[in-house]
């Protein structure tokens, strides 16, 4: 009797402490599995209405990547350095490619309206604009296009001149992935006062190679065309307006202040190319070809030729003297294009003051 009494008592002594212990575990269950705010995936999801525990909603799908950011030309590296079609400068790129990079590539000029050599037939800066391309793999696969304005003239202190043979490289490369590619812009060569110096002080700091991303871009904001300021008078060529305004610690070589517009580099003629040192007549004893008033008819300029000095089609009155730094030698030394050995140009070998 004792012994059901106890096990009556226990039961219901068990109950009495069971229930209490039930009720907050249900409570605590319902707690548990309330909603939360699911945390967002890094890559959204074209379809994820997937989130119920243990349903089977098949494999995510994601939007499909991208192709690679940059400029289409047409063409592409097999196309252009690989198997060119047409190569009649024999530099081992296809012409119509190395046009069409040229083109898509061409630098957007910041220059000054009020130029004492602005050609205001052709609204812009005085010069013939000449380019050349050909492929350089010092640091990888790359195509390097080397622009060339030519100007007539240096109109800016303390020494202008005739001639005036400034440049810019770039360096650009084929990227591509499972669904598509584009041509990058790699590295850009801005030629300001290379090799120069005023009263002792280095003025040439900014004649190097950049990375593209000191330069704002046209086109595509991280790897199109860059934009280059040419300052005023001199046509030293920076990767901004405070780079040139700031040319040197020392002494203020150049200027890039008020009312300049925006020209970008003509690349309109496939005569524009120079060719290539293995068949460089596209690139020698060239006439003017613009119409502009500032060249003289009759004159010609060779840019594959290191021993004359670019005289902007000039008349030459000292020979082998006036003028600015052959662009041979530029191609040479700067773009490491190989330069020929070419018979120099006739008016450079007379002895006399000739105007040729």
């Amino acid at each position: 009797m004792r012994s059901l009494f106890a096990v009556a008592a226990g039961a219901r002594f068990g109950r009495a402490l069971v229930w209490p212990f039930a009720i907050f575990a249900a409570n605590a269950c319902s707690d548990i599995a309330a909603p939360r705010i699911r945390p967002s995936p890094s890559a959204p999801a074209v379809r994820d209405d997937c989130n119920t525990l243990f349903q089977d909603c098949g494999d995510p799908w994601y939007a499909p990547p991208s192709p690679p950011p940059g400029l289409s030309i047409g063409y592409d590296w097999n196309q252009c350095a690989v198997a060119p079609a047409a190569d009649n400068d024999l530099d081992g790129v296809d012409d119509n490619c190395e046009f069409a990079v040229a083109r898509a590539f061409a630098p957007l000029l910041k220059v000054n309206p009020n130029e004492c050599d602005w050609d205001g037939g052709l609204n812009r800066i005085g010069g013939e604009y000449y380019f050349a391309v050909q492929r350089n793999d010092e640091y990888g696969p790359r195509l390097r296009i080397a622009y060339m304005p030519a100007y007539y003239k240096d109109c800016g202190g303390p020494e202008p001149h005739k001639g005036d043979s400034e440049f810019i490289l770039e360096d650009v490369s084929f990227e591509s992935n499972t669904v598509g590619g584009a041509w990058q812009l790699r590295n850009v060569f801005t030629s300001a006062h290379c090799g120069t110096d005023f009263l002792g002080v280095a003025t040439d700091p900014n004649c190097q190679w950049w990375d593209p991303g000191q330069f704002a871009h046209v086109d595509d904001p991280t790897y199109g065309a860059p934009v280059i300021w040419v300052s005023y008078g001199k046509h030293a060529n920076y990767r901004s307006a405070q780079a040139c305004n700031t040319s040197n610690n020392v002494v203020v070589v150049d200027l890039c202040l008020f009312g300049y517009a925006d020209r970008r580099f003509p690349v309109l003629y496939s005569w524009q190319n120079i060719g290539s040192a293995k068949k460089p007549q596209a690139g020698l004893y060239l006439p003017p070809r613009w119409g502009s008033a500032y060249a003289t008819p009759g004159t010609a300029e060779s840019f594959w030729d290191a021993f004359s000095w670019f005289n902007g089609w000039n008349p030459r009155t000292v020979p082998n003297v006036e003028g600015s730094t052959p662009y041979g030698q530029i191609l040479a030394g700067y773009a490491h294009f190989w330069t020929p050995v070419v018979t120099p140009n006739p008016c450079d070998q007379n002895p006399y003051y000739v105007t040729c």
